[in-house]
């Protein structure tokens, strides 16, 4: 029989023996399909932005290899923050851990699992959204977005268009043309392989209209029912509806191996504790993890403003 002394590793053990299961049962954010996530346990990690070694330059024997010219690249130091959550556990009698074991710790477990996902989603949320400047000196989205070489400077690239229009065949056409042949361009003033892989709106309204646009073999809403040739580009069409702000935007994101642009840094995966309030007694558990959200390309992101839908 459990003493009360044993009751706060026993919450803990049945803490640990749920997490995994319920952790793995959640439906994946919609980070995951734009973001790459690595896994990294310094306070800070610094990523090497984007690159313009596009080819290697061709040498003699006997001479040397040429230099990487230091203003094509930059760097993007991540600092993960810790963010958490405590539940109590009121316990009066040692017999009563049975039923919270069947309740209130199974609900506590299941609720992290959510907040867990939520948590990084809302992370990445709040990186799109926000304003602060990159190793460019301009935001994520901008009209601005300098090139760094000493070769190129005056030319400016624009992966925001905050002129509004309703969603439509031509729109997407046009931010695709945009993310893949205007703004694919290097550093170095190369093109780039900077196809597109996601799709994204934040309204429902919006993402009945682009499955459409998307998915449909022949051109949805014209009389001559021409061939879509949007639906042969294998673009994932998604609803992220924690993206939603006061304008609404079609997203185009790029999410290519070997292309890192949007990251997600996980410090720590949720860690569980479990101890004995000192003055009131309960036992108290707690989750917590270490993660930030970074963007090294502004170019794997492009987005166009969107009129409401009825």
């Amino acid at each position: 029989m459990l003493g009360r002394n044993d009751v706060p590793q026993a919450v803990q053990s049945e803490l640990l023996k749920l997490w995994p299961a319920a952790a793995s049962e959640v439906v994946p954010a919609e980070y995951r399909g734009i973001f790459q996530e690595i896994s990294d346990g310094r306070y800070q990690v610094t990523l090497a932005a984007m690159q313009a070694a596009s080819r290697f330059t061709q040498f003699g024997s006997g001479e040397n290899i040429k230099n990487r010219d230091s203003f094509q690249g930059g760097s993007v130091t991540i600092v993960p923050v810790m963010l958490g959550e405590k539940v109590s556990f009121q316990f009066q009698t040692v017999e009563e851990v049975k039923a919270a074991i069947g309740t209130d710790i199974t609900q506590a477990v299941n609720t992290w699992a959510l907040a867990q996902e939520n948590t990084r989603d809302l992370q990445c949320v709040d990186m799109l959204k926000g304003t602060d400047t990159g190793y460019d000196g301009q935001a994520l989205f901008s009209d601005a977005h300098p090139q760094r070489s000493r070769f190129l400077d005056g030319n400016n690239y624009d992966n925001n268009d905050a002129t509004a229009a309703s969603l439509s065949h031509s729109v997407v056409r046009d931010l695709l043309m945009l993310a893949e042949d205007t703004n694919a361009i290097n550093e170095s003033g190369d093109k780039m392989n900077r196809r597109v892989t996601h799709l994204v709106v934040t309204s429902m309204a919006q993402f009945l209209e682009l499955l459409p646009i998307i998915e449909s073999p022949q051109r949805a809403g014209t009389a001559n029912n021409d061939v879509n040739p949007l639906g042969r580009l294998g673009i994932v069409p998604m609803l992220w509806r924690n993206l939603a702000g006061s304008t609404e935007y079609l997203y185009a994101f790029s999410n290519l191996p070997g292309q890192t642009g949007l990251v997600y840094v996980n410090k720590q995966a949720t860690v569980i504790e479990t101890q004995r309030n000192f003055d009131t007694k309960a036992i108290e558990s707690t989750a917590h993890l270490q993660g930030a959200a970074a963007w090294t390309d502004w170019r794997c992101a492009t987005r166009k403003a969107l009129s409401s839908v009825s």
